[in-house]
């Protein structure tokens, strides 16, 4: 068993228990605004993040654009090659 002693003696006055009372309110006000405080800090840290994210998705964008751009180039080139050598190939044949 616990000895009786090592019991928090709650205070009797009403005016001290509304004291504790009041005070214990004020340090969950204050945890509370703090754990807000913290909140909003990681919602701004969330929204640099998810702005670098967007940049390196326009800039994979802008990449693969190209790309395609100089994969469309080169289709062309080939083609044009692969006329070049059938019309010589034609030529030396006939």
């Amino acid at each position: 068993m616990t000895d009786s002693s090592a019991l928090l003696a709650f205070p009797v006055q009403s005016e001290d228990r509304l004291r504790l009372s009041l005070r214990r309110l004020q340090s969950a006000l204050d945890q509370q605004a703090a754990a807000v405080r913290e909140f909003r800090e990681e919602i701004g840290r969330l929204r640099h993040a998810a702005l670098g994210l967007e940049d390196s998705v326009i800039g994979y964008r802008l990449a693969l654009s190209g790309a395609a751009a100089q994969v469309a180039d080169a289709q062309v080139a080939a083609r044009q090659l692969q006329d070049s050598a059938r019309a010589l190939q034609a030529a030396s044949q006939g």
